[in-house]
C-alpha cells in the first residue's frame, strides 16, 4: 500500500521518530523527578516536625513570657487618669439666729479635663446640706457653697462629701464654648443691718445663658468672711447686668471683693435660642 502523507516536513518526521525511539527514558526521567519531589517534600515535612518537638520547650517558655508580659491596664488608666482636684478644707461661717454658710476652695488643676458633673454637700456628724451641682472648667477655681443652713447645734466644723465625680476629656474649643463676662464697677456697702456688692457685668458672648451663677467672695485681708451667690436667669448674649447681692447683718471692714461666674455648661439646655437671633458656630 502506498501513502501520502502532506505538508510534514522531513524535520518534523525525525522529530517525532526521535521521541518515539526515546519514550521509555522520557518516562523514567519523569519518575526520577517525581521521587526526587517527593523525598524533598516529605523529608522537610519530617524535619519540621522534629524541629518542632525540639524547639516546644523554648515555644512553652516565650508562651509564659508572652502571658506574663501582658498590658497592665489599671497601671496604664492610672498613669493617664486626670489628677485629683486641690479642694480646701471646709469653713464655717456663722452669719446669726441659728444660721451658717459653708464653703470651700475648689480648683480643677487639668489642662485637658473638665468636671461635668459634681455633686456635694457638706456634714457635721447627723447635721448634713442639701446637695449641689456644679461644672468646672479646666483649670477653673471656684467656690462650694451651702447657705444658710439652720442648726440648733453649734457648727463648728464641717466634712464635704462628694457623692458623684463625673470626668470629661475634652478640648476646650471644640467641646465647650468659652466664657467671656467682664466685672466692673465691683463696690461694697455697709448699712445698719445689712451689707451688700454691687457690680456690673457683660455677656461678652454670643451665648444666651439661661442661668448665671455669681458668688461673691468677702475679704478682710487675706481672710474670707463672707459669701454668698446669687443666680441670674436669662444672661442673653451681650446684655450687660446691674447685680447686687446681700448680707443681712453688719460685717467687719471689707478690704476686697472677688466676684465670680459658675455656668453649668454639663447641663445640654443652659445654652438657648432667641427667634431671630443669629445660632453659635460652635456645637457643644
Amino acid at each position: 500500500m502506498t501513502y501520502q502523507i502532506h505538508d510534514v516536513s522531513e524535520k518534523k518526521i525525525k522529530l517525532g521518530y526521535w521521541l518515539i525511539v526515546n519514550k521509555k527514558k522520557f518516562k523514567a526521567a519523569l519518575i526520577i523527578l517525581l521521587l526526587l519531589w517527593s523525598v524533598l517534600t516529605v523529608g522537610y515535612g519530617i524535619y519540621g516536625f522534629i524541629a518542632h518537638f525540639v524547639e516546644l520547650p523554648k515555644i512553652s517558655q516565650d508562651i509564659a513570657s508572652m502571658q506574663s508580659g501582658t498590658v497592665d491596664f489599671e497601671t496604664f488608666q492610672q498613669k493617664h487618669a486626670p489628677e485629683s482636684l486641690k479642694i480646701s478644707e471646709p469653713t464655717v461661717i456663722y452669719t446669726g439666729n441659728n444660721r451658717y454658710d459653708v464653703f470651700a476652695q475648689i480648683e480643677n488643676p487639668n489642662d485637658d479635663y473638665a468636671v461635668n458633673k459634681i455633686i456635694y454637700q457638706f456634714e457635721s456628724g447627723e447635721f448634713t446640706t442639701p446637695t449641689s451641682t456644679i461644672f468646672l472648667f479646666p483649670r477653673q477655681k471656684t467656690f462650694l457653697m451651702s447657705l444658710a443652713n439652720f442648726s440648733n447645734r453649734r457648727l463648728s466644723q464641717m466634712n464635704l462629701k462628694i457623692h458623684t465625680l463625673k470626668w470629661q476629656k475634652i478640648k476646650l474649643a471644640a467641646n465647650f464654648p468659652k466664657l467671656n463676662f467682664e466685672v466692673s464697677k465691683v463696690d461694697f456697702h455697709q448699712g445698719d443691718s445689712r451689707s451688700w456688692a454691687t457690680f456690673s457685668a457683660t455677656n461678652e458672648t454670643i451665648y444666651n445663658f439661661r442661668e448665671v451663677q455669681w458668688q461673691a467672695i468677702l475679704y478682710s485681708g487675706q481672710g474670707i468672711i463672707g459669701v454668698n451667690q446669687i443666680r441670674l436667669d436669662d444672661f442673653v448674649g451681650g446684655q450687660t447686668r446691674e447685680i447686687t447681692i446681700s448680707w443681712f447683718e453688719r460685717l467687719p471692714r471689707i478690704s476686697k471683693v472677688e466676684v465670680l461666674p459658675v455656668v453649668n455648661l454639663g447641663d445640654p439646655g443652659i445654652i438657648y435660642d432667641i427667634p431671630g437671633q443669629a445660632n453659635p458656630l460652635i456645637d457643644f
